[in-house]
């Protein structure tokens, strides 16, 4: 029985052979290359099952479809190491001395001291990005290597070299949110002075005063942040920008290198100036008029 069997059952190379999924989905992969725009009706009408809707779809249909693991390996060391270089310098430069008006006059060394607090923490979070993102990227390049494959090697010793860097950059967090609590530190000034210096005798002149100061509190903390933001900003653009856009330029499909976040901070920023001017004296009135 089991020799009928065998004898019945054709031989592998004999069978016929069944398409896999892999084969279409390269076929289809490589078609998408070849399209002068990617455009997304040259899509739907190639692609038929991979039909992109969107610009971001486009996109990452495009770099799925590139299989090489470095665009310009010759260059990807050189580049790495560039990068390596900038935010060295950027750590060290990044935040220190911000250039601020001189009518700030004796209040000016205080400012410098605030505001790099504040750059400190934006600088060292971008580079803290930077750095675990090329860890990521290097790691997942490698993963797509064969073992024979010469991109392979200078993958592994750069992501080895950034899998020590990165936990250097995981320090210097700690300033911005002192700052931040200012503003829950003043409510809980606010409510011990209430009951401690009979704020709630109706006196006018009082209220103007607490309120002016909170203004004042709040729109300091607001400059010092959009400062802290405008520095870091303009700095990572000096130092790193380019190095960066050179390096994911010798990588090749890797979508965008990351940007700092200066903009969110500078948000924070806003917000907390729109606070200073309407919000905080709308407070301070209302409790004024209630405690009559």
């Amino acid at each position: 029985m089991p020799r009928r069997r065998a004898e019945a059952e054709p031989a592998a190379s004999e069978r016929p052979r069944a398409g896999l999924l892999l084969d279409d989905l390269a076929e289809q992969l490589n078609r998408f290359r070849l399209l002068p725009g990617g455009s997304e009706a040259d899509a739907e009408r190639v692609l038929a099952g991979l039909t992109p809707a969107s610009a971001r779809e486009r996109e990452a249909t495009k770099e799925l479809a590139d299989r090489q693991i470095l665009a310009h390996p010759e260059r990807f060391e050189d580049a790495h190491h560039l990068v390596v270089k900038a935010l060295e310098v950027f750590d060290r430069h990044g935040w220190r001395a911000p250039r601020l008006p001189r009518w700030l006059g004796p209040l000016r060394p205080l400012a410098v001291a605030a505001v790099e607090q504040v750059t400190r923490v934006i600088v060292r979070s971008y580079a803290r990005t930077i750095s675990n993102t090329l860890r990521r990227l290097y790691a997942r390049r490698e993963a797509q290597c064969e073992f024979d494959q010469p991109e392979r090697r200078p993958l592994a010793r750069a992501r080895i070299a950034m899998t020590r860097l990165a936990p250097d950059f995981g320090g210097g967090g700690t300033g911005l949110p002192r700052f931040l609590v200012g503003g829950a530190v003043l409510s809980g000034l606010l409510s011990v002075a209430r009951q401690v210096g009979g704020l709630s005798s109706g006196d006018a002149r009082t209220w103007f005063g607490v309120g002016f100061l909170a203004v004042v509190i709040f729109a300091a903390v607001a400059w010092i942040i959009l400062q802290g933001a405008a520095v870091a900003h303009r700095r990572a653009r000096l130092i790193l920008r380019d190095p960066l856009d050179a390096l994911w330029e010798t990588i090749g499909a890797a979508g965008e290198p990351p940007r700092d976040d200066s903009m969110t901070f500078a948000t924070i920023g806003i917000l907390l100036t729109a606070l200073a001017w309407f919000v905080t004296p709308a407070i301070v009135a209302a409790v004024f008029y209630l405690s009559r």
